[in-house]
């Protein structure tokens, strides 16, 4: 199995001034990921695009029993 950063489309860091590192990551398979990098702390946030969703759906709809 690959790792998420192997199937990354695109993606970007940024620097805030009060200290803070901001890294974007859009993912092949619909899924955005923000982390927040406060001091030693890291925050992550995942969220699934309607696209995702419905292809996902889509799949399980489709596929026999």
């Amino acid at each position: 199995m690959r790792g998420l950063y192997h199937n990354s489309l695109c993606g970007g860091t940024l620097s805030t001034r009060f200290g803070h590192d901001i890294l974007v990551h859009f993912f092949e398979r619909y899924a955005l990921v923000v982390v927040i990098k406060f001091q030693e702390l890291h925050f992550m946030i995942t969220l699934g695009t309607i696209q995702g969703v419905i292809s996902e759906g889509e799949k399980k709809r489709c596929s026999p029993l």
